[in-house]
């Protein structure tokens, strides 16, 4: 009996170990109190470039294993400001954030016609700083 305990926990450990320490790029946000239409989007990566002109953030994300890169470039909203580690509330830039950061944000996905043809933008709402592995 003490066997087949022993090779269920380490079966288990075998499936639940590497997922765990796994961060996925694309992601669910964890429960909590959300704005209207938010579905849950978050993404997980590197800056890897900032526009201030269009308040853009790009992140990057390469799988380790197989050394896939995926990007995702969104938006802050005109006005999108937070409250920094000296207490003082102001309006972010893009550029405050260094290249090589690690970010998860938490973003809205709208679709709205510029010229006639139908863009898809996506918006942060939310952001935060992520450890490296």
């Amino acid at each position: 009996m003490k066997i087949r305990q022993a090779l269920g926990l380490t079966f288990f450990t075998c499936l639940a170990l590497p997922n765990a320490l796994a961060i996925p790029q694309h992601g669910t946000a964890e429960n909590g109190y959300w704005p209207m239409g938010y579905n849950g989007d978050t993404f997980t990566g590197v800056v890897t470039a900032t526009d201030d002109a269009s308040r853009s953030i790009t992140l990057t994300y390469t799988n380790p294993k197989k050394g896939k890169r995926e990007t995702l470039t969104a938006s802050f909203r005109e006005g999108y400001a937070a409250r920094w580690s000296d207490g003082t509330t102001r309006q972010i830039k893009p550029s405050d954030f260094k290249i090589g950061t690690r970010l998860k944000i938490y973003y809205l996905e709208t679709t709205h016609k510029v010229n006639g043809q139908k863009v898809k933008t996506l918006w942060i709402w939310r952001f935060k700083t992520v450890a490296d592995n």
